[in-house]
């Protein structure tokens, strides 16, 4: 009987330990589930966090988008708006060049012409002056 009194012994040890393990093991699954909740919790959260962020990215990426395509076109209007005036510039520098061609030896006849007219005219002025200052002393004689 001695086997039967090990074999008790053996079965009350090991029902000891199972009840001792199992009183361990329920409050540890126990808290694992609320842990395990709360997780889920967080993970919720965080996903709807993410969703919320891919959401206003995405919008950020088409406004980036579309204020770089508005600044593209701002510089291709810039581009043809400078060559444009590059253009324009040209063509009054060539109107420039041409008036100056037209008109330059056209001024400067004039003004040789203006030059001989004044050196005519003080000349004439001169000989003018001076026949009335040699009548005025005759007058003054009486010679007349």
């Amino acid at each position: 009987m001695e086997i039967s009194v090990l074999a008790q012994w053996a079965s009350l040890f090991s029902s000891i330990a199972i009840v001792l393990l199992a009183l361990f093991i329920i409050p540890v699954t126990i808290q694992m589930g609320r842990q395990l909740h709360a997780m889920t919790e967080t993970i919720g959260q965080l996903k709807k966090t993410l969703d919320t962020v891919e959401r206003e990215s995405g919008e950020f990426i088409r406004t980036a988008t579309d204020v770089s395509k508005q600044a593209q076109r701002s510089m291709d209007d810039i581009e043809k708006i400078t060559f444009s005036a590059r253009h324009w510039t040209k063509r009054v520098d060539c109107l420039i060049d041409g008036a100056n061609y037209a008109l330059e030896p056209s001024v400067l006849s004039l003004i040789q012409g203006f030059q001989i007219v004044r050196a005519g005219t003080s000349g004439f002025l001169r000989a003018l002056s001076s026949s009335k200052s040699s009548k005025t002393p005759n007058k003054e004689n009486g010679h007349e």
